[in-house]
């Protein structure tokens, strides 16, 4: 592994992300035939991108 490679890695383990969702689930008032984790379960897509403002050399 490189140097450049190692402190890539370093930094990336000290760091952390926190992320906050906030919405609003209705239940549907008809029982399904679904099991009673499948009907209190949501199903959320999170798309994350990484973005860099320092300029390339």
């Amino acid at each position: 592994m490189s140097h450049r490679n190692s402190r890539t890695n370093i930094k990336s383990l000290s760091a952390h992300l926190q992320l906050t969702f906030t919405g609003l689930f209705h239940k549907n008032d008809k029982p399904s035939q679904n099991s009673e984790n499948e009907q209190n379960s949501v199903t959320l897509e999170v798309l994350l991108v990484k973005v860099c403002h320092k300029k390339r050399k």
